[in-house]
């Protein structure tokens, strides 16, 4: 038997104690997993405006190179599964079943389909 989460437990993203700090939990247990950088809208600017400037890099690679860059991704993912299903588990409170079928499958069709198809 599973025992449910404590739902009557308070759960605060931001600990008057760790002002900066994002708290993160598991949603389905309430677990308390760690803490992140609280992000200020100049941190979201420079992260943007660097993906800006890596996209442009990208848009000059050949497809081949781009085909041989998903091919190494979906390797990693495919002998990670166990790892990153459970990832996915505490952050959304996901059965692994559904991380697996959502997650991870998905993604690796989407690749499978992107190295196929994606030059024509």
């Amino acid at each position: 038997v599973t025992s449910k989460p404590d739902t009557s437990k308070k759960v605060q993203l931001r600990d008057p104690e760790r002002k900066g700090f994002v708290q993160c939990y598991d949603p389905s247990t309430l677990q308390h997993l760690g803490e992140v950088p609280a992000m200020t809208k100049e941190d979201v600017d420079a992260i943007c405006a660097k993906a800006a400037k890596a996209q442009k890099s990208w848009s000059r690679t050949t497809y081949a190179q781009r085909r041989l860059v998903m091919r190494t991704i979906q390797k990693y993912i495919v002998n990670h599964v166990e790892d990153i299903c459970r990832v996915c588990t505490r952050d959304s409170g996901k059965p692994k079943v559904d991380a697996l079928l959502g997650e991870v499958m998905t993604t690796c069709e989407k690749i499978r389909t992107i190295n196929a198809n994606g030059e024509e």
